[in-house]
This record gives structure tokens, C-alpha cells and sequence, in this order.
């Protein structure tokens, strides 16, 4: 094919490749050329200056910083504009990480390591749900759902699969109640006998005919109230040297 030398075309239909050989692709403002054996380059006419290159869809199998030392992913200049990442889930495509506002907000989210909060704070969390299991359940940490926004329970799951908040620290106040609820006190006992407090509150039948204490180790104390209406009564049960003992309170 002969050299054809500058020409003004107003139409040009390709039946083959372009080669432009060590040469650059030259517009009004631009050059495209291959700066590096992989790479495209658009740059200014001085060959220096990076361009911006806008598109609607870019799709990658790799990104790679290679230019500058510190290099950025930005939104538009305005508190409404985010930049989604996106993955799918098997049926559906789902956002996993959104910049927007000044914030990063994760969805679904797992770590596959450990996270330096670098001696910051955890604020505002709904929920901590820890590996070790209580019972059938796991152990969790959260504001109680029963009570304020300064309030802190302790929940696990009950036999039947049901959470129950098992310990509920009161707060909002310069000195707080402590409550258990559905719980006893049972210090390890290699070391020697323990203690345990509960209640038990119901209508046994009068004089607690219908009441009987549940299995006990050494040290557990509970209170027994029977509401009876017709003979009503208070116990105080100490199981010591295997067996319930126990004295009616007045």
C-alpha cells in the first residue's frame, strides 16, 4: 500500500488493521499511544501529562497502580455521589462496600483475619455475636431490647432455641442494678464449694406442697415463695453436704 500523506477524509471504512508502528494516535488535545509494552497511555501532546478517560462501562480482569505513588478512587464532588462495589450472591447482585458522604459502609462483610481497631473505640453496636456457645446458642452482647439505650444484657438461647437475655446491666445512673434473669451463680467448682441465688415464684399449692427444688451442688441457695391464696409462705433453701435444707422466713 502506498504512503499516503496528509489527507482530510470525511469518511474512512477499514478493511484491515491500523498499524501505527512506534507512532501515536494524535487529536486536537491528545495523544494515544503505547507507553509500555502492555499499556495504553492518553496523554497531552507533550506525552507527559496523563488524561482522563470517561466512559459509561469498563469491563477489567486486573488493576494495577504503577504511575504515581499514591493514587485515588474518587466520587463526583458531592455528599449524594458513592461508588458501590458490588458482588453476586448466587441469585442476585449485592453492594458489599459503598463510599459515600465521607463513609465506608460494609455489607455482609466476614474477615479472614484479624481487626486492629488501633486503640479506637467500637461505637454504636447493635450486636456482638461471639463464637463460644452457650448451651444450644451463642453467647451475645448487646444493648437489652427490654430496656434503654445505656443498658447491657448478656443473651444466649434457651433449650428450645429462644434467646433470653440472661444478664442485664442497668445504666443512666452513678450507681446501677445488676439483673439475672433465668440464671444462678455457679462459680467453678474445682476450687471448692460455690454459691448460687435464685428465685422461684409461683403457686405451689399452699405450703408448697407442689414445690420441688432443682438438682443442687454444694453452696446453691435459692428463695421459694409460694403465692397461694390460702397458705401462702417464704423459704430459704441451702443445699450443703448433698441434700436441700431449708428455714421458713417470716
Amino acid at each position: 500500500m502506498p504512503e499516503i500523506g496528509r489527507q482530510t477524509l470525511d469518511y474512512l471504512k477499514m478493511r484491515g488493521d491500523i498499524d501505527l508502528g512506534a507512532n501515536k494516535l494524535k487529536t486536537t488535545n491528545l495523544l494515544i499511544w503505547e507507553g509500555y509494552s502492555s499499556e495504553v497511555w492518553i496523554t497531552g501532546h507533550d506525552g507527559a501529562t496523563l488524561k482522563n478517560l470517561k466512559v459509561s462501562g469498563v469491563y477489567l480482569s486486573h488493576i494495577e497502580q504503577r504511575v504515581v505513588s499514591t493514587s485515588y478512587l474518587k466520587t463526583r464532588d458531592g455528599a449524594s455521589y458513592a461508588w458501590e462495589f458490588q458482588s453476586h450472591n448466587g441469585s442476585a447482585y449485592v453492594t458489599n462496600l459503598k463510599l459515600v458522604g465521607g463513609k465506608v459502609y460494609i455489607n455482609q462483610g466476614v474477615l479472614d483475619s484479624d481487626l486492629d481497631v488501633n486503640e479506637y473505640r467500637l461505637k454504636d453496636v447493635g450486636w456482638m455475636n461471639f463464637i463460644g456457645t452457650i448451651g444450644i446458642g451463642r453467647a451475645n452482647l448487646l444493648p437489652d431490647s427490654y430496656g434503654t439505650s445505656s443498658d447491657l444484657g448478656i443473651f444466649s438461647a434457651n433449650s428450645m432455641g429462644s434467646g433470653i437475655t440472661r444478664l442485664l446491666v442497668k445504666g443512666g445512673a452513678d450507681i446501677v442494678d445488676i439483673m439475672i434473669n433465668k440464671a444462678y451463680l455457679k462459680p467453678d467448682m474445682s476450687g471448692g464449694a460455690g454459691i448460687g441465688i435464685e428465685y422461684y415464684v409461683d403457686d405451689y399449692g399452699g405450703g408448697f406442697a407442689n414445690f420441688t427444688p432443682p438438682s443442687g451442688f454444694e453452696g446453691r441457695i435459692i428463695v421459694a415463695i409460694d403465692t397461694n391464696a390460702t397458705t401462702p409462705g417464704k423459704r430459704l433453701y441451702v443445699y450443703a453436704n448433698g441434700a436441700w435444707n431449708y428455714v421458713d422466713l417470716s
